[in-house]
């Protein structure tokens, strides 16, 4: 195989493992997860992969009744809080890190 025709076979992978909400690009596939923009709770099938930084934020900051409302990525970002944290990790590197609530959100009960 050419090694230009490699480069694009290894670009190629790499955008598949790109998180569409802070835009880093996972080298390893488990740094990435399905997010179901619609919770399954709630009907929704359609899934995304974003990071796993990112998906632990959103599921900190918004219960699954408030997701039905984010049905699309541009949804997401365009909540303050989520473009926040997007900006803010996007400079990090990758790591599983802790979730953190926004100030003024309350915390979430099990009906979710």
């Amino acid at each position: 195989m050419e090694s230009s025709n490699l480069l694009k076979l290894n670009e190629t992978k790499l955008q598949e493992f790109s998180c569409p909400l802070c835009g880093r690009i996972a080298s390893d596939p488990n740094l990435m997860t399905e997010h179901h923009l619609i919770p399954k709770c709630r009907g929704g099938t359609y899934k995304v992969p974003i990071c796993v930084d990112c998906h632990r934020q959103i599921h900190a900051l918004f219960s699954n009744k408030q997701l039905e409302g984010f049905d699309r990525i541009e949804t997401l970002l365009a909540d303050p809080a989520v473009a926040k944290f997007a900006k803010w990790v996007a400079k990090r590197p990758f790591k599983i890190s802790k979730a953190r609530r926004a100030k003024n959100s309350k915390k979430r009960g099990r009906s979710g």
